[in-house]
């Protein structure tokens, strides 16, 4: 009878199929348009710290600074280009794969671990992009802390470090898994390890930037300001009911439905034992749901397809708790396949859903080349807008593919800030003091708002008074105009050709 039992597979062949299916998924990303405000908050970050300049001091960053430490390392080695800010990303997203396989095995059986492992990845790239970012960087990070506090008898330092890296990354995200990881684990050695990371880096920032600054980019605005300015709506007002009705299974109801129905086995679990404990039912759950629950914060009054795809990778993960059989039951069989099926579809057309403006790419590419060209190395420049009354985005990537420092502090565009009277006093003053020769500012963008919030409310004009003074055009690309200060000393060379 051993002869007809079936072979046992090693466990790296589920780790393997996991990995593997996802890049599959995530590789149809590769054709998506840039994202050039997103996808360039990190890339310019590294960008602007091979030039000297410190975070939250020099320049505006809403998040941790580790993925701009880290893009600087091969950037500085090859040089800045789409192609490796995205081929970055794929392995990120491949990472994260490799952290979420070994998380959902804890609780699930070889092949719906896989199953849902690929599904809790496959979507955030297609909506998101495959350029380098901060939140997967972040989750992979966090995934690979909770697998160790649940599946291995590894101290809680390490488990710790990785959380503090995880909140290097997005503050936001470190802390929800930190507060996770304290219910599985060692408290005070998670804290030790999270302390160890997050303490000289936050020593740092608080003694090299005035406190205004840091609590303007860290707290102000982070909890207030995009509630005010970034509040933004679902995907029905963005894309439409038919697209919205295929995206609200899978970004909104699956994630939550996993939440309450892993919470609803908690709570069985009590009722059942008639004790609390931090151990209940599958092994690190209790932790694990608090993580998933707390990440739902990102889609409090944003309810827009990014911040929901974020939230959901580990929401999705949850559904491991119902499968620990490798041969469900049909019915079982059938909500895994549901939930495979709307996941998979969204990251393989998800990213059809960005509107493809003819050329966004190859213009972004040509003017970046022809500032990098135009200008020195010490010289800054500055990527805004034709119209600075909104300022929901800026092409930050810019910054990233001309390898130039801004003129500005305020370099990531923000409503609130980067449109008030103030902030582009602010502005202006900088401008005026770095002198920056060129400016690449971007038309499509220049009246964007969201009708749901406070962005919609026209702000100031005195940037594009003064810039109005002091520059003026000698390239329009159409998606984007090139302004050169005047009196520029040099000539400016001639405007690149851009196919349309």
């Amino acid at each position: 009878m051993a002869l007809l039992r079936r072979p046992q597979h090693p466990e790296w062949v589920g780790l393997f199929m996991a990995v593997g299916f996802a890049a599959v998924v995530i590789s149809s990303s590769f054709g998506a348009i840039l994202s050039t405000y997103d996808g360039g908050i990190s890339s310019s970050a590294a960008t602007f710290t091979l030039h000297g300049l410190l975070p939250y001091r020099d320049y505006w960053l809403l998040y941790g600074p580790l993925v701009g430490f880290l893009l600087a390392i091969p950037t500085a080695i090859l040089g800045p280009s789409i192609e490796l800010t995205r081929g970055l990303g794929f392995l990120v997203f491949c990472s994260l794969a490799v952290s979420a396989y070994p998380l959902a095995r804890a609780w699930a059986a070889r092949g719906p671990a896989v199953v849902i492992a690929v599904a809790s990845v496959a979507m955030m790239p297609a909506i998101i992009g495959l350029e380098l970012s901060a939140w997967p960087m972040a989750m992979t990070l966090a995934l690979a802390a909770f697998y160790l506090a649940i599946r291995t008898s590894w101290s809680g330092i390490a488990i710790g470090l990785l959380l503090g890296l995880a909140f290097m990354c997005r503050l936001d995200l470190g802390a929800y898994a930190l507060i996770g990881a304290l219910l599985i684990r060692d408290r005070r050695a998670v804290l030790l390890g999270f302390a160890v990371v997050a303490v000289p880096v936050v020593a740092i920032a608080v003694v090299t930037t005035a406190p205004s600054a840091l609590f303007e980019q860290l707290i102000w605005f982070p909890v207030i300001g995009t509630r005010l300015f970034r509040g933004l709506p679902g995907p029905e007002a963005v894309y439409g009911r038919s697209i919205a009705a295929m995206l609200i299974v899978p970004l909104l109801i699956l994630p939550r439905l996993a939440i309450i129905l892993a919470a609803v086995r908690l709570a069985v679990t009590v009722v059942r034992r008639r004790t609390f404990t931090r151990q209940l039912g599958p092994p690190g759950l209790l932790g694990f749901v608090v993580f998933a629950g707390l990440c739902q914060l990102q889609t409090v009054a944003r309810g827009d397809a990014y911040h929901l795809v974020q939230a959901a990778t580990p929401a999705i993960l949850l559904f491991a708790v119902w499968f620990p059989d490798p041969r469900p039951n049909i019915a079982r069989f059938a909500a895994l396949g549901l939930i495979a099926t709307a996941c998979l579809l969204v990251g393989i057309l998800g990213h059809r859903l960005h509107p493809d403006v003819p050329g966004y790419d190859r213009v972004h590419v040509a003017a970046s080349d022809w500032v990098h060209a135009a200008t020195n190395r010490d010289e800054r420049i500055f990527v805004g807008l034709t119209s600075h009354r909104f300022t929901m985005r800026n092409p930050l990537i810019v910054y990233y593919l001309a390898d130039r420092a801004p003129g500005v502090r305020d370099a990531m565009f923000n409503p609130g800030v980067t449109n008030t009277d103030w902030g582009q006093t602010r502005m202006a003053d900088d401008l005026e003091r770095t002198k920056a020769p060129y400016l690449v500012l971007d038309r499509p963008s220049a009246d964007d708002s969201e009708a749901s919030n406070e962005s919609s409310v026209p702000g100031s004009t005195l940037l594009d008074d003064y810039i109005a003074a002091n520059y003026h055009t000698v390239c329009d690309l159409g998606i984007l105009v090139i302004q050169e200060r005047n009196g520029h000393a040099r000539g400016s060379p001639p405007c690149p050709a851009v196919e349309p």
